[in-house]
């Protein structure tokens, strides 16, 4: 093959398929071990005044970690979902149950770092959520459904529902610059504000109270927990426990 006739195109192609490569384990069979061989094949083919450029790129590049994820996974479920055909897998939820699902699928969808898959269970005659690493003995069925509209806009604002079910909501303010903020709380979804006193009104929903405790920590900046009254509460305790030390 001749070099490949890319410029910026081929810096974003190879970016994001380095960034992918160094999100997991490179486990045999996974998307990020296939990025890194795909990274491989294409930079071959490169013009040679852009080999130095996405060497230093990738050189400079640092990722956060992700579940690994089955390109064979993702594949199974890209078609599925563009053919309207029902899927079958077993699932292990977060407590460590393992149970059998039959579903129909509809969106993939990266938030948080974490891969999802939003469909409507056939046995719960409901819409679920699935973290697709979880997800194992994937079969496609023949058998198609008739698609459903979404229960609210967009497959996103659905599985922000579906996380967020069996979570509290928490409502802080904190005496920190928006940039701030943001940063202490990147792996969390939350929605930020200005508040109307100053500082940032800042909206989430946790699973545990103790998951406030390195991001407000890491701010040092003074907060007010205004929602909910037993996150305050066990807060105010463990901050008495600290003062006592």
């Amino acid at each position: 093959m001749p070099p490949l006739l890319l410029d910026d195109d081929a810096i974003a192609t190879l970016l994001g398929l380095a960034a992918f490569g160094a999100t997991g384990n490179a486990r045999e069979g996974s998307v990020d071990d296939a990025a890194i061989r795909a990274y491989g094949k294409v930079d071959q083919y490169l013009p040679k005044r852009l080999r130095p450029r996405l060497t230093a790129l990738r050189t400079g590049l640092e990722t956060t970690p992700t579940p690994g994820i089955s390109a064979q996974t993702m594949s199974t479920l890209a078609e599925a979902i563009t053919h309207e055909r029902v899927v079958t897998f077993h699932y292990v939820g977060a407590n460590g149950t393992a149970t059998s699902r039959r579903v129909e699928t509809y969106r993939q969808i990266h938030l948080l770092l974490k891969w999802y898959l939003l469909g409507r269970d056939t046995g719960k005659e409901d819409w679920r959520v699935f973290r697709i690493d979880r997800v194992s003995e994937l079969q496609a069925q023949s058998r198609m459904f008739a698609p459903r509209a979404l229960p609210t806009g967009t497959g996103v604002d659905c599985l922000r529902q579906g996380v967020n079910r069996n979570r509290q909501r928490v409502v802080v303010t904190i005496d920190a610059p928006m940039t701030q903020v943001a940063d202490a709380f990147g792996h969390e979804d939350i929605d930020l504000t200005v508040a109307a006193e100053g500082g940032m009104h800042a909206v989430l929903m946790l699973d545990f109270w103790q998951w406030l405790r390195p991001r407000l920590a890491f701010l040092d900046a003074d907060f007010c927990v205004e929602e909910s009254a037993e996150f305050r509460e066990v807060l105010r305790r463990f901050g008495a426990h600290l003062g006592r030390q």
